[in-house]
């Protein structure tokens, strides 16, 4: 299958998205609905693909601490319940429905990574005692969490990224940096062990939609391996001109996926 072409591509964007925090499926996903794949196959594959780089990157976040597990766990259970749920519904959503909502996200963190709003490290946010403020310290750094805000926000963020084969790190990241305060290495350390978590719910609802197939064994193996030599570097690197790069590659992706929808034939 021409897919298997892709291998060597699928692991240096593994090392790639390893280094930030996101899972790779703004990337897997797109590759193989413009090699004719069925979106629903498609995504289940991207998620299968997301649980093996995640996972190898988290090993290397564990190992420098960088991955604040209590809030990974509060968050990622409502983000796995939103993830589950739509990808076993998802073959009740039409196919052109994900794609617009895929492309839709990827323009939005498009823009939000070039401007470099995505990545501010301090949020002076103050909010109300009645959303369940949750004062958290962890290697030093303090930040606060408003809970009945968090929680919603999660359980929709893990819907999206299934549907659209996503992990929600271009969600989470966001979510901890601006609205939490918690600094960048720690953010991304966290969403990568999300992530992994995500994606494996995402792809059990997949996978009893019967949209899970057979290839995504090598490709998922390829990336095993780059998504542990990303977070290696991501620890000793500066992000800042890769995030405008990556923010205008996920630019021209999503007004490409949009232009074929509507007027490719």
């Amino acid at each position: 299958m021409k897919i298997f072409y892709f291998v060597p591509l699928f692991f240096l964007a593994s090392i790639f998205f390893g280094m930030i925090g996101i899972g790779g499926g703004v990337l897997y996903t797109p590759l193989q609905i413009f090699l004719g794949i069925p979106v629903h196959n498609a995504v289940a594959t991207s998620l299968f693909i997301i649980v093996f780089s995640a996972t190898s990157a988290t090993v290397v976040y564990a190992k420098n601490r960088k991955i604040d597990l209590k809030l990974a766990l509060i968050l990622e259970t409502a983000t796995a319940i939103g993830a589950f749920t739509a990808g076993y519904l998802s073959k009740y959503v039409p196919e052109r429905f994900i794609v617009v909502l895929f492309s839709v996200v990827l323009f939005t963190v498009a823009i939000m990574m070039i401007r470099g709003s995505v990545f501010r490290t301090q949020s002076k946010k103050l909010y109300p005692k009645y959303l369940i403020l949750w004062h958290r310290e962890f290697m030093g750094e303090k930040y606060t969490v408003p809970l009945l805000l968090a929680i919603p926000i999660s359980v929709v963020a893990g819907s999206v990224a299934s549907l659209c084969g996503i992990a929600g790190g271009t969600v989470k990241v966001p979510l901890m940096v601006l609205l939490f305060g918690v600094p960048m290495d720690i953010a991304i350390g966290t969403s990568t062990f999300m992530i992994a978590v995500t994606a494996l719910s995402g792809l059990l609802g997949h996978a009893i939609s019967g949209h899970f197939q057979i290839w995504a064994v090598p490709l998922g193996l390829s990336v095993l391996i780059g998504g542990n030599i990303g977070a290696r570097i991501a620890i000793k690197t500066s992000k800042g001109k890769l995030r405008k790069i990556f923010g205008y590659f996920l630019l021209f992706v999503s007004l490409t996926m949009l232009f074929r929808t509507f007027f490719h034939k």
